[in-house]
């Protein structure tokens, strides 16, 4: 999938990249296939917000699972949200996802067979720390107990 404007949703759905790897490069009009499985290219300065939810599979056999490519000279005017979804790309390239992870949620990364899987899952909301505990007693007059 490559987009260059507008929005996309993606609900429990499977998409692969198959292509050979290949590094994203500005192009006027069309795409390079890149191997990426969703292709975001920055290239018009044109908004796009891409949400992906429920139970989707995202797989590239060669390259990520979800780039955004911003040409040079370019803004990157795009919105991702993801709140569902298990990624799968090749173990020795980095995909930098965290900008796509909402509060409230993680992604659980393993490795095996050289493939990284990442699955989408909510993360537990942590209580704010107690500021007493831990606190020692000094009773009313803020002396120490004897």
């Amino acid at each position: 999938v490559a987009l260059k404007g507008g929005d996309l949703e993606i609900r429990d759905s499977k998409i692969f990249g198959t292509a050979p790897w290949k590094e994203p490069v500005f192009q006027q009009s069309g795409f390079d296939d890149t191997g990426d499985a969703i292709l975001i290219d920055c290239g018009y300065s044109s908004p796009m917000k891409i949400t992906i939810s429920g139970d989707c599979l995202i797989k590239s056999t060669n390259n990520l699972p979800l780039r955004v490519f911003v040409p040079e000279g370019m803004q990157n005017l795009t919105d991702v949200t993801i709140t569902g979804g298990t990624f799968e790309w090749p173990e020795n390239l980095t995909w930098e996802y965290d900008s796509f992870v909402p509060e409230g949620y993680r992604l659980d990364l393993s490795v095996s067979g050289g493939r990284a899987t990442a699955k989408l899952v909510e993360a537990p909301v942590q209580a704010p720390a107690d500021p007493s505990e831990g606190a020692e007693n000094t009773g009313e007059d803020g002396v120490g107990d004897a």
